[in-house]
């Protein structure tokens, strides 16, 4: 389960920077590429998605930032001693950190878990010990069934 906690933060940009604004396209080409994913389980990536984002990656450029962080006083001693250093990539927009996070989605064995909601469209990370979550929270399921149940007395009254 812990390989698909990793994916909240992927979940988390799909609902918020990528949803809105300025980077709806890049939202969207990533979501087309997540779909495309699931024809194929992990480790494979199916061609189509891989087309898909080599298309998003193309042209895009990295660094690498090397980050010295304080100790705490938890931290210890033998890390005290030598020092620790995070080593961080950078993308330069965010098509590049979508390819990135799709990067990293790709390596990721639990990736089948990350569901988009079939009634609002919120991205979620299903934690089912089935994997069959096909709605985000209770509210949405019920709001399904509603809709469900309305679809079906238009058809009956007709």
């Amino acid at each position: 389960m812990r390989e698909a906690r990793d994916l909240e933060p992927f979940a988390r940009l799909l609902n918020t920077e990528w949803a809105t604004g300025d980077h709806v396209q890049v939202g969207d080409r990533v979501a087309a590429v997540i779909q495309a994913t699931a024809a194929l389980p992990h480790p494979w990536v199916p061609w189509r998605a891989g087309e898909q984002f080599a298309a998003l990656a193309a042209g895009q450029t990295f660094r690498y930032d090397i980050v010295k962080p304080q100790p705490q006083a938890q931290t210890p001693a033998d890390l005290r001693k030598h020092g620790v250093a995070w080593i961080r990539l950078h993308a330069s927009d965010q098509r590049g950190l979508a390819a990135q996070e799709l990067d990293r989605f790709f390596r990721n064995p639990s990736r089948d878990r990350l569901r988009r909601c079939q009634q609002c469209t919120h991205w979620f990370i299903d934690m089912t010990r089935n994997k069959s979550a096909q709605r985000c929270q209770r509210k949405c399921t019920i709001a399904w069934s509603n809709a469900q149940r309305m679809k079906t007395r238009k058809r009956g009254s007709r």
